[in-house]
């Protein structure tokens, strides 16, 4: 069954369950055992349940797993096909893609499907080599670099969303410094930082001491979003006064709550709009256009552009 939210105009539905990975930190693969991938018709099913409750019109599809990338190229390409020819879904988002090789093959897709949104998701967990080694995670961050540069090659208006485990036990101030580095130099757009704790059951729990301090985790994680909002600073002042096309997740007496194709919703930016006389006939689920205006850290103020 996908994740519904039968009032808002997007849902979330799993491609696979499980996952075939070791990472070191995590216990996912010993609750849910190996990946499984899902057919086009469980997604189908899923689709079929999903509008037989819905409230609101389906606009949005979020296509989630524990390891999307590992369906693989094709058979993800199969289902971005499949849902893209369904009537009325506009928008078709990938989330939870792992940072391997085949990464920069499924970039390809952003150009071929544009109902496939400008949107990447991929979390790296840490930028320094040791870290990543002890984590079992990929540790090419060349690689991670190239995977980035690909995609905004490939969509110049595409954003990156990573997550950072702060504080993993290998972790030295040296690890630390590589990672803020890491954030500079390829300008990440949207962060999700996790302060590390042990996890029973997991590799990571047995083999290593909890010895990074909590205050410097705190401090870590604190230095790493003041740095992430001083780099986002001017791309968001270059933005705005943009007319962007946004989606209606809610209209309430007082505001209509919507979201731009590079964000994913109940983790990303939102655009407030005051409601006034043009707003009148505007409803959940309505694609309209806003130009967007500044004041807050993260979210947007946005105006209706000459909406009917």
């Amino acid at each position: 069954m996908a994740y519904s939210h039968i009032e808002k105009p997007f849902s979330y539905f799993r491609i696979a369950s499980g996952c075939s990975r070791s990472c070191s930190f995590c216990i996912l693969p010993v609750i849910r055992g190996p990946l499984t991938a899902y057919s086009i018709a469980d997604i189908d099913t899923q689709l079929q349940q999903e509008q037989s409750l819905r409230s609101t019109a389906l606009k949005e599809v979020i296509l989630v797993s524990q390891d999307t990338i590992s369906q693989g190229v094709e058979e993800i390409e199969k289902i971005v096909t499949h849902l893209s020819e369904k009537p009325g879904i506009e928008w078709i988002r990938l989330q939870y893609l792992f940072p391997d090789k085949r990464t920069l093959k499924l970039i390809d897709l952003f150009n071929k499907y544009p109902k496939l949104v400008p949107y990447l998701d991929i979390p790296f967990q840490h930028a320094s080599a040791k870290v990543l080694k002890s984590m079992n995670r990929p540790h090419d961050t060349g690689l991670f670099e190239d995977i980035i540069s690909s995609a905004r090659e490939a969509r110049p208006d595409l954003e990156v969303r990573t997550s950072f485990i702060i504080g993993y036990p290998t972790e030295a101030e040296e690890d630390f410094e590589a990672l803020e580095t890491f954030m500079k130099k390829v300008q990440i757009d949207k962060l999700a930082l996790f302060r590390y704790s042990h996890e029973n059951g997991t590799p990571a729990a047995t083999k290593y001491e909890d010895v990074v301090p909590e205050d410097v985790k705190v401090h870590r994680i604190n230095s790493l979003r003041s740095t992430h909002l001083d780099l986002r600073k001017p791309v968001r002042e270059r933005l705005a006064g943009k007319i962007e096309q946004v989606l209606v997740d809610e209209v309430t007496s007082q505001e209509i709550i919507a979201r731009r194709r590079q964000d994913s919703p109940d983790i990303d930016e939102v655009v407030f709009i005051n409601k006034d006389i043009k707003s009148h006939n505007i409803s959940v689920a309505d694609l309209i256009e806003v130009e967007l205006h500044m004041p807050m850290e993260y979210d947007w103020i946005g105006f209706l552009n000459d909406h009917p």
